[in-house]
């Protein structure tokens, strides 16, 4: 072997390679920065191979101090520079952790050449090699991953703003609009006389106001969703009943006949479908009582939403985007679970997740998506 041992600490794996990378460097940091042009990288193609090798230099550093140190903060320090720099250009992650493993590539090629009769050593030298790198793989991943968390937060927040503009725009706008015609319309009545007209149109301005503070309540609510993991879902249940249909005059009531009966692990989507379900109880049922019942029946767990409303034709209407009815379908099968929708013109209508216990598909029991 053509090479003096470096005066560093840790084992004698990591003083060698502590020596082959100080011997080697020119060579490593060239056939590196080769290696990586030579690769379909289009963000590192289209820089200038010497701010490439620049940035080989810097990594390679990275690699010589955390030997010289005996420690793996150098590597660490360097992952989440290297992390945020390469954000700041627009490199995909991909192309970050491919540009680094071309430095195995590079190292095999001197290891061999230094090696060749030390096969035992050669393997050692790269198992520690690629450990190290590990920890530079590891910290800017985890910028990587923190950055897109942030990215998916501001997200969500954008489309729960959409969602609610959407809302205020398709029903408290429209409601607010309604009540604005009926005032105008109840002074012209009463200018001319006409006091039974314009009882009347009070009564439906009264109708028109309550129904736009009723869904102003449900958007105010839906803005802070309870955190079911915290509360738990009976918890939740309770506070929706209290902060909106309540509040709106509608007798509320929540039965549990086997509160314990729904999963802690699909408690999310469950309360999903509950709260579309009394969305709509809100918003197209004219209902003045509302009953939610939690129980086990014939060893399924049920959660049911019942109302006195208006009630629907099932068959022709469930395909109604505004009431929601297909997500409310969509989630429960994401579970494993069936949803049983009985409704009749006049007739009130029920909404009732069907959990068999035995065989709950958990995958899919994602975040509300509030569409």
């Amino acid at each position: 072997m053509r090479m003096a041992s470096a005066s560093v600490g840790g084992s004698v794996t990591e003083r060698l390679l502590a020596a082959l990378l100080e011997q080697r460097r020119d060579p490593m940091v060239d056939a590196w920065t080769r290696v990586i042009l030579e690769e379909p990288l289009d963000h590192y193609r289209q820089r200038p191979p010497e701010l490439v090798r620049e940035w080989i230099d810097r990594t390679y550093d990275a690699f010589v101090e955390s030997l010289a140190t005996g420690s793996s903060e150098p590597l660490e320090r360097h992952g989440r520079r290297l992390g945020e720099e390469r954000q700041r250009l627009g490199f995909k992650i991909e192309e970050v952790l491919d540009a680094l493993l071309c430095g195995k590539q590079a190292l095999v090629t001197v290891v061999v050449e230094e090696l060749r009769d030390e096969p035992e050593k050669a393997i050692a030298i790269m198992t520690t090699f690629a450990t190290l790198m590990r920890r530079i793989v590891c910290a800017f991943s985890a910028v990587f991953a923190d950055t897109l968390r942030c990215q998916q937060q501001r997200v969500t927040a954008l489309e729960e703003r959409q969602r609610v503009a959407r809302d205020l725009h398709d029903s408290v706008t429209q409601s607010l609009y309604a009540a604005n015609m009926y005032g105008g319309a109840v002074s012209r009545l009463l200018d001319s006389g006409d006091t039974d007209r314009a009882r009347a149109h009070l009564q439906e301005l009264r109708e028109a106001t309550g129904q736009a503070l009723r869904e102003m309540r449900l958007l105010i609510f839906d803005l802070r969703t309870p955190d079911l993991l915290e509360q738990g879902l009976i918890a939740a249940l309770e506070d929706r009943l209290a902060a909106v249909e309540s509040r709106s005059g509608i007798s509320a009531e929540l039965l549990l006949v086997d509160p314990d009966a729904i999963p802690e692990g699909i408690a999310e989507p469950v309360f999903c479908i509950a709260r579309e379900a009394l969305n709509n109880v809100i918003k197209h049922s004219g209902a003045s009582r509302v009953v939610v019942e939690v129980r086990v029946v014939d060893g399924r767990a049920q959660l049911s939403v019942r109302d006195n409303g208006t009630g629907f034709d099932v068959d022709s209407d469930r395909r109604q985007a505004g009431m929601g009815l297909t997500t409310m379908d969509e989630r429960a099968r994401a579970i494993g679970a069936d949803l049983e929708i009985r409704s009749a013109p006049g007739g009130g209508t029920s909404v009732t997740v069907i959990l068999p216990l035995t065989s709950l598909a958990v995958s899919g029991a994602g975040p509300c998506n509030k569409g």
